[in-house]
């Protein structure tokens, strides 16, 4: 069974690298809708609309282009790459409305932030070209 290496992800916004990633996460859903009746034995459903979410965790650096393109409310272009950005491999990507940034800092510990992010229409599975 392939193994993918949790060090080898990265990210993109926009086309940019987002840098010093410590993790993303990507959550795909679908809604479901009740087709049962009354009189009917077992619950039914039937499939409505997909949706996608998720987040990404970075070290805090105020420089890097990547992080500073992901402000609170902003559209963007997100490309996650989960075995790396190198031909071959597999690139999540789609448009993402970011919902929330959080910041966080302890004593001994690097400042970081979380991004997190709703998906605005389709979400796509491809292969890096």
């Amino acid at each position: 069974m392939a193994r993918i290496r949790g060090n080898d992800g990265t990210v993109t916004v926009g086309g940019t690298a987002v840098g010093s990633v410590t993790a993303f996460t990507l959550n795909q859903s679908v809604t479901t809708m009740d087709s049962s009746a009354m009189g009917d034995a077992w619950d039914t459903h039937i499939i409505g609309s997909k949706s996608w979410s998720g987040t990404v965790d970075v070290r805090w650096d105020f420089d890097d282009s990547g992080q500073t393109a992901m402000t609170a409310g902003s559209s963007v272009t997100l490309n996650l790459y989960p075995e790396g950005n190198t031909t071959g491999n597999a690139e999540w990507t789609g448009t993402v409305t970011l919902t929330a940034l959080d910041y966080s800092q302890s004593h001994n510990e690097t400042a970081s932030q979380s991004f997190t992010f709703q998906g605005n229409g389709t979400f796509t599975e491809n292969t890096v070209a």
